[in-house]
Parts: structure tokens; C-alpha cells; sequence
């Protein structure tokens, strides 16, 4: 029951912000195994990449900043969308997804 419950917090924080965004933005692919995807290549994609630039590892807010970019280059091509659209999607998805976060953590502290 817990990994139910667990699974439903990620799709509901993490997924659907994406999907949403991605429709509203006009991007080319917004179902909701693509934004799956796409999340799950992006995070793998900036895991690998992120700490081989320069000043990321020492610099938490450098290190958000190439993640947002890394992600929005990753969302381009998954989603097909511009690079501007992708930005904005992952923009969106970043300030929704921490934005609850925050709310349940401090609800549940």
C-alpha cells in the first residue's frame, strides 16, 4: 500500500506538472508516458552530466542552474517542443514540484 500511496505523490508532484505545462505550451508529445520518460532522462541525464561543469559541485545555485538547463535541452528533444517552450516547462514544473514539496514537508514536520 505504501508504494501505491508513494507512486501517486510522484506522479501528482513530479509528472503532471510537466504533462500540464507541456499541453498549455503547445509542446508535440504531453501524454503522460512521454513526460515519464522525459523526467526520467532528464534526471539521469543531468545525475551524469551536472557534476563534470565547472563550479557545480562546489556551488548548490550553479548546480540548479545548469539542472534547469540540462533539463529544458532534455525536454526539447523528448517532448518536442523549442528550446524556449522546453525552458519554460521546466521552469514551471521546478517552482510547482519544490513548491509542494515544501507545503507537505512542513505540514508533515
Amino acid at each position: 500500500m505504501g508504494i501505491i500511496i508513494g507512486g501517486l505523490f510522484v506522479v501528482i508532484f513530479c509528472v503532471f506538472p510537466v504533462m500540464f505545462t507541456a499541453r498549455k505550451l503547445g509542446a508535440g508529445k504531453a501524454d503522460l508516458v512521454d513526460c515519464i520518460l522525459a523526467i526520467l532522462v532528464a534526471t539521469f541525464v543531468s545525475s551524469v552530466v551536472i557534476p563534470f561543469l565547472p563550479g557545480a559541485i562546489t556551488n548548490e545555485i550553479l548546480a540548479y542552474i545548469y539542472s534547469f538547463l540540462v533539463m529544458g535541452l532534455v525536454y526539447k528533444f523528448m517532448l518536442q517542443a523549442d528550446y524556449l517552450t522546453s525552458v519554460l516547462i521546466a521552469l514551471i514544473s521546478m517552482v510547482i514540484t519544490y513548491t509542494a514539496l515544501y507545503a507537505v514537508e512542513s505540514f508533515i514536520l
